[in-house]
């Protein structure tokens, strides 16, 4: 089990992330308020930021949180001190994404927005194309590529200097909104083999960066869940997905052994690691908590190379799934195109295959009691929902116009 910490008290999305110095981790939840840790002691100082915060990012002395106020928040770090906004919306900020120089947003409003931190005049690019929610984004720095996940159904991959679409798969499921996707899909990128990984339903799918085909996929056969998100370790030898059952899992990036299998009551929705321990990552729950994981132990073991067997039931299970999927990709290439490729580099030794995790049945919440005349509670924060022809807002107070 994951030895979670309480954070924020209402449960929902739970977003995290590190400062450059690893000296402080920050959550956001739906309580609208922002906790600041210190790392090596865990002690707090609480931020009251508004009445929602769904995301949030850091940059030397600023913070950046997406609220429901449909605008992008900025506060001092580390007191919270508000600041002038930068950009506002017709709908909240979903999505944040830091490079080493900008900023990258994504909305409820099917937009896409990059913002140079370095420039005092906030000059924005825009990624245009989507047709529905901001799911997550995520940048490959070196390559100048941008991968954002929609609601639509597609996984889009930008050129972030010309600013123009390079690739878009259709093969996560639509939704109308974010709480009713059925997965985050937060994407990642393989910075060792230059490869975008994506979850769909159960499996990660690799795509590689040069015709943009599927090259190999991950899925463990003994759970149908949905899979969250993934995330790739600095050091590039393990990767981490999450399902939507609360499982999460350690996993060689080269063998897809699993390392490690973890459980939790409810399903982690942010990960984050520690930029000066990188053998340690912070996760986030749906619950509004969060969970420190060391896996110091799965990267000190002796090297070997994998067996010729191994490598043919990857290639195998490979081939299938590419003809099984092979039609839902745009530009799809020829089902006989080679999807393993012969790695022969040196690796580590993993633990056997941890057991299959038991699966716990949450217990149904009971409707609290209420008037016959009254609203009940799940039906007290009703709104309108995106359509192909625009978004509607409903405004209670006219202040808020």
């Amino acid at each position: 089990m994951l030895s979670v910490v309480s954070a924020h008290s209402t449960p929902g999305l739970t977003d995290i992330c590190y400062t450059k110095d690893g000296n402080h981790f920050i959550t956001c939840g739906q309580d609208g308020d922002i906790h600041v840790f210190e790392t090596k002691t865990d002690q707090v100082e609480h931020i009251r930021c508004a009445d929602q915060c769904h995301c949030l990012a850091v940059h030397e002395y600023h913070l950046f949180v997406g609220t429901n106020r449909n605008e992008l928040e900025v506060r001092s770090f580390p007191h919270g001190d508000s600041l002038p906004s930068l950009v506002h919306f017709t709908q909240p900020v979903s999505a944040l994404c830091l490079s080493s120089s900008s900023l990258f947003i994504g909305t409820r409003d099917f937009k896409v927005v990059m913002m140079n931190l370095n420039d005092d005049s906030n000059k924005m690019k825009y990624f245009d194309g989507h047709q529905a929610p901001i799911l997550a984004l995520n940048v490959y720095e070196e390559k100048r590529w941008l991968a954002t996940s929609c609601c639509d159904g597609s996984v889009r991959v930008f050129n972030i200097d010309k600013q123009t679409l390079v690739k878009q798969f259709n093969v996560i499921t639509k939704s109308n909104d974010i709480e009713t996707a059925s997965s985050l899909v937060k994407i990642d990128w393989d910075k060792t083999d230059h490869m975008l990984a994506i979850p769909v339903k159960n499996m990660v799918q690799f795509y590689e960066s040069e015709k943009w085909t599927r090259k190999k996929t991950y899925e463990n056969d003994s759970i149908d869940e949905v899979i969250n998100l993934v995330s790739f370790s600095p050091c590039r030898t393990l990767f981490i997905i999450s399902y939507v059952n609360g499982q999460l899992s350690i996993i060689n990036r080269l063998t897809f052994d699993i390392c490690m299998n973890y459980s939790s009551k409810d399903a982690v929705c942010s990960l984050a690691w520690n930029p000066i321990e990188s053998n340690r990552f912070t996760c986030s729950t749906m619950a509004g908590e969060y969970a420190h994981v060391d896996i110091s132990e799965y990267l000190a073991k002796p090297t070997s190379t994998p067996s010729d067997k191994d490598e043919a039931e990857m290639e195998e299970k490979t081939s299938d799934n590419i003809d099984d999927d092979s039609e839902s990709i745009s530009n799809d290439v020829d089902p006989t195109t080679t999807t393993t490729t012969d790695d022969k580099e040196l690796i580590p030794k993993w633990f056997e295959r941890a057991s299959s995790m038991i699966v716990e049945t949450k217990p149904v919440e009971l409707q609290e009691s209420f008037q016959s005349t009254s609203t009940s509670k799940y039906l007290e924060s009703r709104f309108l929902l995106w359509n192909n022809i625009g978004a509607i807002t409903c405004y209670s107070e006219q202040i808020q116009i």
